[in-house]
């Protein structure tokens, strides 16, 4: 993970918090999509005690997949290929 991948979830962040009400499309590594709805943004972290060295916390979004009502998230270190808003492609790279 570097820079450019906190920047990109960061730009995805603040998409999904301007459009909280719509429908996303997520495209992932293995070009499966996954329809969903916006369900939540919480701060998670690596597993470690806070204590301990490399203890790392940071934000997910967690979303709905509309077909089975899964739960998923998307972070920093799992974002997707591509992600669509109401059919529109977001644009997060730069």
């Amino acid at each position: 993970m570097n820079n450019t991948d906190q920047e990109r979830f960061n730009r995805l962040l603040a998409y999904v918090r301007a459009h909280s009400n719509s429908k996303y499309t997520f495209i992932d590594k293995k070009k499966k999509a996954v329809d969903s709805v916006f369900d939540a943004v919480y701060e998670s972290d690596n597993g470690l005690e806070e204590y301990e060295d490399g203890y790392e916390s940071y934000q997910c979004i967690s979303f709905k997949a509309i077909s089975d009502g899964m739960l998923f998230e998307i972070n920093k270190y799992h974002i997707p290929m591509k992600a669509f808003c109401d059919g529109k492609e977001i644009n997060y790279e730069s």
